[in-house]
C-alpha cells in the first residue's frame, strides 16, 4: 500500500488506510484474491477514496470479521449489502464499517455496473441461500449460467435459452428491434414442440447499448422462470 510516495508496512495497513481516507486522501492498495474477477484481479492496483455517500454498483472497501474486503454494493437499506462479483455470499455491514470506494483499477475507472447485472447477482445469492449454500446446485442454475456468460465473461461455448412458454417470451421479445433480434441469433424450433431456442452468440458482447437492452430483457425472463439456460454443448 502507498500513501503519497511512501510505502507502509502491511501490519499498519488498516490504520494508515483509515487515516488517509479520513483526511480525504486517495490510497492505492494491491488486490488479493479472485472474488471480484473479472473487474478486479489478483495483483491489480486499486485506488480507494472516501465519499459522502455510496450507491448500488459502487465497489467498496470495508471491515468484515476482522479483515478488509473489496466487494460491490448490491443492495442498500439501513444496512449495506456487499457481494463479490465472482462470489455467492453477501456481507451485511453497517455504514461505519465502510472505509471508502474504488475509483480506479490500474489507472482506469471501474466498468459501469448495469441494473440487470445487479439483479442477476442478487438472484444468484438468493438461490445459493435456498440451496443451503450448495455450490454445485448454484453453479448449474439458470441465473448463474447466464451471469457467468454475460457478467463474468466465461465463454467456453455459447449458451442456449429454452422455454415452453412460447407466447409470453415472444411478447417480451417484441420490445427488441430487428438488429437486436439479429444479435441474439434467434432460432425457432418447430411450433408443435412449443419451444423457443435462443442461442446467445458473441455478437452481443460487441454492441454495448444493444447488449444492455437484450440482457435486461433476458434477465427478467430468466429470473421469472420463463426461460431456462444451458450450455450449448450439453
Amino acid at each position: 500500500m502507498t500513501y503519497g510516495n511512501e510505502p507502509f508496512e502491511m501490519r499498519d495497513r488498516e490504520s494508515v488506510l483509515e487515516l488517509a481516507l479520513y483526511y480525504k486522501k486517495p490510497v492505492t492498495i494491491v488486490a488479493k484474491g479472485d472474488s471480484m474477477k473479472p473487474q478486479i484481479k489478483d495483483g491489480d492496483r486499486i485506488e480507494v477514496r472516501q465519499t459522502l455517500d455510496y450507491k448500488i454498483g459502487d465497489i467498496l472497501i470495508f471491515r468484515y470479521r476482522a479483515t478488509l474486503l473489496v466487494h460491490r454494493l448490491v443492495k442498500l437499506d439501513w444496512q449495506y449489502y456487499c457481494k463479490g462479483d465472482n462470489a455467492f455470499r453477501i456481507e451485511v455491514i453497517p455504514e461505519n464499517a465502510i472505509l471508502g470506494k474504488v475509483t480506479c483499477i490500474n489507472g482506469t475507472e471501474p466498468v459501469a455496473w448495469a441494473a440487470w447485472m445487479n439483479e442477476l447477482s442478487l438472484e444468484v445469492n438468493r438461490i445459493f441461500l435456498l440451496s443451503d449454500n450448495d455450490y454445485e446446485k448454484t453453479m448449474n442454475c439458470s441465473p448463474f449460467l447466464f451471469y457467468r456468460y454475460t457478467v463474468l465473461g466465461f465463454i467456453e461455448s455459447p449458451i442456449v435459452l429454452a422455454t415452453n412458454q412460447w407466447d409470453s417470451v415472444l411478447e417480451e421479445m417484441n420490445q427488441l428491434n430487428n438488429d437486436e433480434k439479429w444479435l441474439l441469433e434467434v432460432l425457432y424450433a418447430p411450433r408443435e414442440l412449443n419451444e423457443l431456442y435462443i442461442v446467445a452468440g458473441d455478437g452481443i458482447q460487441e454492441h454495448s447499448s444493444s447488449r444492455n437492452r437484450i440482457n435486461t430483457l433476458l434477465t427478467k425472463l430468466i429470473c421469472n422462470n420463463f426461460v431456462l439456460v444451458r450450455d450449448q454443448d450439453k
